[in-house]
């Protein structure tokens, strides 16, 4: 199992209720990467695990939904694990109970 270490905390991205849209659909390969930024500056993730020293963020707040700043989340892949997303405890702007 991946232990942040320092101010760092793990996230795991919570499934988004697809809404039906009326727009048109279009086809993008899977191997397109866009450059540009994502549309919305905030998003909910799910606290999976904190670091040694944070000072905000504990243990009792493992499981717990947070508001963080989108553009300062970093993906990583673990052998063991599904994707998870490292962040430092600064960026997280919110604990929603």
């Amino acid at each position: 199992m991946f232990k942040p270490l320092n101010t760092y905390v793990i996230l795991k991205k919570i499934e988004e209720k697809t809404k039906k849209k009326d727009k048109p659909t279009i086809l993008i390969p899977d191997t397109f990467q866009s450059d540009t930024r994502p549309t919305e500056k905030f998003k909910t993730f799910k606290l999976v695990a904190v670091g040694n020293c944070c000072r905000i963020l504990s243990g009792d707040d493992i499981g717990k939904k947070v508001l963080v700043i989108q553009n300062s989340v970093d993906k990583i892949k673990t052998e063991e694990q599904e994707d998870l997303f490292l962040l430092s405890e600064t960026y997280v702007v919110g604990i929603i109970e």
